[in-house]
């Protein structure tokens, strides 16, 4: 799988870096822009965020993506 681009809402919290265990551990004041469109991981057509509105990816991401 190439490196996504854009992340809905749940596989960011799998797979950014503001989570751990899907609870969010990043900075205090943060502002998202979410725009509608495709997940690059899972497909669904939803709201999407940029990588950085997640922290980024993990950096073993590829470990996460099919860790349920």
């Amino acid at each position: 799988m190439n490196t996504p681009k854009k992340l809905c809402q749940p596989c960011g919290r799998k797979l950014g870096g503001f989570y751990i265990d899907e609870r969010f551990v990043g900075p205090a004041t943060h502002i998202a822009t979410y725009t509608l469109r495709c997940c690059d991981v899972c497909g669904k057509k939803t709201a999407v965020g940029d990588l950085n509105e997640f922290g980024g990816l993990k950096k073993d991401w590829t470990y996460y993506l099919n860790r349920r």
